[in-house]
């Protein structure tokens, strides 16, 4: 047997550690804009389990991702894309411009690092059990099951017009009740402090990118979320589930399950619907469900390519400009559009027809901006939302660089 001198197997370690691929530190992956527009706030969703394995690391073990040649970390999130199951996505925020190509390092770090929630999301119960969310550019919420036993029924999306990067949400709620309590109509949220303001009239409009059936050309909506549940609160994507429970539509019943995510810098929510229903329908096997938004007095609707509807909409007061709202519809998607007009005080719709099976899901894309904020016209907003068609339809490429 041959034995190797203390100082040989000392280099012999030493080389092989050198060139060993389980103790790499770092790894680097190409992000390219395959478009000529620019993309900021990009969430670049990478694949968990080859990032771990190329990285060769756990699952659990920290990571940090940056521009390559630049120190400052990037925010990252791990994010789970199937209900209740082990994260599997590394999500990175980037800006890109057009057509630009990134090369991004991501290194196995001590602890993870720590960055400003750009999104958030929470059941609001001091009011009426409210669900609210936001990032640092739109506001919605949605109502309870509280609210619906004041006899105020509505299952339509609400928007918060916002003018400032912080979240509102909670500020805004305690506002209004101070005001209720110190009787302050100025502290209402219904009032501009500088940061924005409530006053968009969903009612029991489908408001921004509510469903509801579609029967004998009209809207059947479900009655107030029952139940939510937080899947992933940033701090760049916040990701839920609405369940608008049971009620009877086209001679059946139907059940609503919503999974919404929303993601730092977007105006859009991604909307995906999950509708399951009994035999006895009408209609026979399928069902036409509808997504829409609202069109109030004097509303502005336009048609910026095939699958986009784009409301330049009335807000409550005057002095409040202009609010926003569209829907935007991914190409695998084939939806048909129909307008409904308003009728008297209750509002007119932009609506896309999908026609269903049970326990399909529809995947829509529904958002708001505001002409006080970053949005001027609907001009301004119409080219918006085909940027974010683009997006939607050509994601970003990926292509990992060798060690």
């Amino acid at each position: 047997m041959t034995y190797l001198k203390p100082r040989l197997v000392k280099l012999a370690l030493a080389s092989l550690l050198a060139v060993s691929p389980a103790i790499a530190q770092s790894i680097s992956v190409q992000i390219s804009n395959p478009d000529a527009l620019a993309r900021p706030s990009e969430v670049v969703d990478l694949p968990l389990a080859e990032v771990v394995e190329r990285l060769h690391v756990t699952a659990e073990t920290p990571i940090a991702a940056h521009l390559h040649g630049v120190s400052q970390d990037l925010p990252t999130q791990l994010y789970a894309s199937i209900v209740d199951g082990k994260p599997d996505r590394l999500l990175v925020l980037v800006d890109l411009a057009p057509h630009q190509k990134l090369k991004l390092d991501l290194e196995k770090v001590a602890t993870a690092p720590e960055f400003k929630p750009l999104v958030h999301a929470r059941r609001v119960p001091e009011r009426k059990d409210d669900f609210a969310w936001e990032n640092n550019v739109v506001a919605f919420r949605v109502y309870g099951p509280a609210l619906q036993a004041t006899g105020e029924i509505t299952s339509g999306i609400d928007i918060w017009s916002k003018r400032v990067p912080e979240f509102i949400t909670e500020s805004f709620y305690q506002r209004d009740l101070d005001g209720v309590r110190t009787h302050n109509p100025a502290l209402s949220y219904h009032k501009d402090n500088g940061q924005g303001l409530d006053s968009y009239e969903v009612g029991t409009s489908r408001g921004c990118g509510g469903t509801a059936v579609f029967f004998d050309g009209k809207l059947i909506p479900s009655q107030n979320a029952i139940a939510s549940r937080i899947l992933a609160d940033g701090p760049i994507r916040v990701d839920f589930i609405l369940d608008y429970g049971s009620w009877q539509a086209a001679g059946g019943t139907i059940h609503e399950m919503k999974r919404i995510t929303l993601d730092a810098g977007s105006k859009l929510n991604r909307m995906r619907s999950n509708f399951t229903f009994d035999g006895s329908l009408t209609t026979g096997s399928t069902l036409m469900v509808a997504a829409g938004i609202a069109m109030h007095t004097d509303a502005v609707l336009q048609r910026p390519s095939a699958a986009i509807a784009s409301v330049w909409d009335t807000p409550q007061l005057a002095t409040a400009g202009r609010i926003g709202t569209a829907l935007v519809i991914p190409a695998a998607e084939k939806p048909k559009f129909v307008s409904l007009p308003m009728q008297g005080k209750i509002a007119g719709h932009a609506l896309f027809l999908f026609d269903i099976h049970s326990g399909d899901t529809i995947d829509y894309y529904a958002g708001t901006a505001w002409s006080q904020a970053d949005t001027p016209n609907q001009e301004n907003f119409d080219a918006y939302l085909k940027n974010a068609e683009m997006r939607i339809n050509h994601p970003v490429s990926l292509h990992w660089h060798k060690k």
